[in-house]
């Protein structure tokens, strides 16, 4: 069962990075129109030094600071694991506080329900539900996220909070 969890999340996963880097990327070898020019944009691209040197430029910079991340990362690892360090536990406390969530954290579109102002939900579910409709697919989970952040706009602040329940059973009708 764990195993059979791991593989769905793993396929979530996959299925959420490569449709949208899909439809990004297609759009790049196409003109306004939506008509196929293959490489042209590319070599159009490429083809202007300072465009050119702002691509090498950001991979640099990401290549540098990934190697540098990944280099502390296992080292503080390693050490929390694998070491006699002293204060071990002390940077165990510290490494932990990193993954904690602090309880007082709220989102921005619970600040603009509380101070009873719109929220960004049509820009943000409202727009996935849109696209779904147009390609006449369903988005049953973003439409009632939209719809209930919707009724808690209407109902003013001090509405009753929502919860992932209430979401579910929205978008199982």
């Amino acid at each position: 069962v764990m195993r059979l969890g791991l593989v769905v999340i793993g396929c979530y996963l996959l299925v959420a990075t490569a449709f949208p880097l899909y439809a990004i990327l297609s759009k790049s070898f196409q003109d306004k129109d939506g008509n196929f020019l293959g490489l042209a944009n590319y070599a159009e691209y490429f083809a202007t030094p300072a465009l050119f040197n702002s691509v090498y430029n950001s991979l640099t910079i990401a290549t540098v600071s990934m190697v540098i991340t990944v280099l502390l990362a296992f080292g503080y690892a390693y050490g929390l694991t694998r070491s006699c360090m002293v204060a071990k536990p002390l940077f165990k406390v510290i490494a932990a506080r990193a993954f904690k969530v602090d309880r007082s954290a709220r989102s921005s579109m619970a600040d603009d329900l509380a101070k009873g102002r719109p929220t960004e939900i049509d820009d943000l579910q409202g727009e996935i539900v849109r696209r779904a409709n147009a390609r006449g697919a369903k988005a049953p989970v973003c439409a009632a996220t939209s719809a209930l952040v919707k009724e808690c706009e209407a109902a003013g602040p001090g509405a009753p909070p929502r919860t992932p329940e209430d979401v579910w059973d929205r978008a199982r009708g």
